[in-house]
């Protein structure tokens, strides 16, 4: 198993910015930062490969719960037999996590109206309440 979750190494700038922008990201670690741009790659349906490889998150870190929804995400790509290799797994939280802090970083920096926290309530709300 590896030790350490990856980033691109472009994206660590994107990683800092963010954190100071989002102000329920701003006392985040960067296990959570992570999971968070993986959960908004895997919401939008997108993975990137990685060009350089740059080590951000010690696998140590993830608590069980970390786990588990990196493993549940790997499985909605490929089959339970993903879980018997967890170097790909976490090549795919990787991929969705570097598509993920793109999205969100052009999002910040869009002429959009409003935080991005009105904008992310918005949405947690619509979707609650349509489902």
């Amino acid at each position: 198993m590896a030790d350490r979750l990856f980033i691109d190494s472009d994206d660590r700038r994107k990683y800092e910015e963010i954190k100071k922008v989002i102000d329920f990201l701003s006392d985040k670690d960067t296990k959570d930062l992570f999971i968070f741009a993986m959960l908004n790659g895997f919401k939008n349906n997108q993975r990137k490969q990685l060009n350089r490889r740059e080590g951000f998150v010690r696998t140590e870190y993830l608590h069980d719960q970390d786990l588990a929804i990196i493993k549940s995400i790997a499985i909605s790509y490929e089959s339970f037999d993903i879980l018997t290799d967890l170097d790909n797994v976490f090549k795919i939280a990787e991929e969705l996590a570097h598509a993920g802090i793109d999205l969100l970083y052009l999002e910040i920096n869009s002429q959009s109206l409003g935080s991005y926290e009105k904008r992310f309530e918005h949405e947690v709300i619509s979707k609650c309440v349509n489902t």
